[in-house]
């Protein structure tokens, strides 16, 4: 419900997005931040949560390291609010 209206969309590894630059949901125990086009120099100054770039997702918990993933593994899709809402709640608990 707090998510903006808007459409996230992954091909061959890359995110594209019609959400405005550095979109960032958060609630009181973690937030997730959406920027194509941001560069991560030093992932374990990242905040915790997951922030996604144009490439690469980020996820960091805490004062554990930062785990990524490259979004070159991820297969081609499209998400909208709906699913990004559906996506965070199902997978809140394993992050």
């Amino acid at each position: 419900e707090n998510l903006p209206s808007g459409e996230l969309s992954i091909k061959n590894g890359k995110l594209s997005s019609t959400l405005d630059p550095k979109t960032v949901f958060h609630s009181s125990e973690f937030a997730v931040t959406i920027d194509p086009q941001a560069t991560v120099e030093d992932p374990n100054s990242l905040p915790s949560g997951i922030f996604v770039t144009q490439d690469k997702v980020y996820f960091k918990s805490g004062d554990s390291p930062t785990q990524s993933t490259s979004l070159s593994d991820a297969p081609d899709m499209s998400l909208t609010r709906e699913g990004i809402s559906k996506w965070i709640g199902e997978n809140q608990a394993k992050i």
